[in-house]
């Protein structure tokens, strides 16, 4: 699969350079990306915002959201994740569709130029992170185009992510979707210590949702309780398919959101959609792509499979940079189907 970053024939992000390797550093600090929006004129400010974390999930939940956002609301709705699949440009999306090439190509060249402006201001010479940037886009192109509630996916950890500069008054609920181990270099060797960082997106005197368990959740509502922020736990352990734990977290939030209780219609919308990627079948070739790529994510995709494709023979073909493999695969695989190739 080769990754797309051109938006247009005339436009790619090589040509702006935001591919260079000091931009790909990750740099946890958000006071970088709080003085460049300042200098934008802060459009973060200027729509309300729902801000989803968690270790898995979270892409899912934030597709449901903005689904039921745009299907049951009159409300212009928009949607940023990352990464992306094919194309750059999948990340930013208005009531469910992808902006237009154009429209983001002249977004992105002016928030670029912006940003530059800025760097070549700040003294300290402190160069804003390829995300950073991404992020910025994201808010500008939600302001340009007078969004009234964009869902905002985070990116990694939560308190020191370049999307948690959104403030409470414009935030109207935080979700954490559940706390695994997964980017430990960067977020911590423990559950605890991931579960610290992933809180980070809780807002003052607002309210968190959240489907974390165990000892994640004793830190997740420890956090919620020093902000004075109501927290709404979500019990989806009994349900042994990831999809509907997303599902019923998302309907949980809904309820909040909308301030209305959900309806049989939502679920079964839901359970329609086709979010690519997530256990995304391909039924003519037989093959099924995930993006499940942590242990639990494991754990959870097994069941899936088994529940699916009972006894049937699978032929597994995984790729990763820098992630636990071996405990990925052991999850995964049952031990005795494990001929393994690398």
């Amino acid at each position: 699969m080769i990754l797309n970053t051109t938006l247009s024939s005339d436009f790619s992000l090589e040509a702006l350079e935001l591919n260079s390797t000091d931009r790909k550093i990750i740099k946890f600090d958000l006071e970088r990306i709080q003085d460049c929006l300042k200098y934008l004129g802060n459009p973060e400010k200027q729509f309300k915002s729902v801000i989803i974390g968690g270790t898995n999930g979270k892409g899912s939940v934030t597709y449901y959201l903005s689904n039921l956002a745009c299907k049951f609301t009159n409300y212009k709705i928009g949607r940023y994740t990352s990464p992306h699949l094919i194309s750059w440009s999948e990340r930013f999306v208005i009531n469910e569709k992808i902006v237009e090439s154009k429209l983001l190509a002249r977004i992105t060249k002016e928030v670029i130029n912006e940003v530059k402006e800025f760097e070549n201001k700040d003294t300290s010479k402190r160069k804003l992170t390829e995300f950073e940037i991404y992020t910025i886009i994201a808010f500008s192109l939600f302001a340009k185009e007078k969004i009234d509630l964009a869902f905002i996916e985070v990116g990694m950890g939560g308190r020191l992510d370049a999307t948690n500069v959104l403030e409470t008054k414009n935030v109207l609920c935080s979700i954490i979707t559940n706390i695994s181990l997964d980017h430990t270099r960067f977020l911590g060797d423990t559950i605890e210590e991931i579960a610290s960082e992933k809180a980070g997106i809780i807002k003052e005197n607002n309210h968190i949702i959240t489907s974390a368990k165990d000892s994640a959740l004793n830190i997740i509502q420890k956090k919620a309780k020093d902000l004075n922020a109501k927290c709404m736990t979500e019990n989806v352990e009994s349900l042994n398919d990831y999809r509907e734990k997303n599902i019923q977290l998302a309907l949980c939030a809904w309820e909040r959101i909308a301030g209305q209780k959900v309806k049989q219609e939502y679920s079964s919308f839901l359970r329609s959609l086709d979010f690519k990627g997530r256990f995304q079948l391909i039924k003519k070739e037989d093959i099924v792509l995930d993006g499940a790529h942590n242990e639990e994510a494991a754990i959870e995709l097994r069941k899936l499979l088994e529940k699916e494709f009972g006894s049937r023979k699978i032929i597994y073909i995984i790729a990763m940079l820098d992630k636990d493999y071996k405990s990925f695969i052991r999850n995964l695989i049952p031990a005795k189907q494990q001929r393994l190739v690398f």
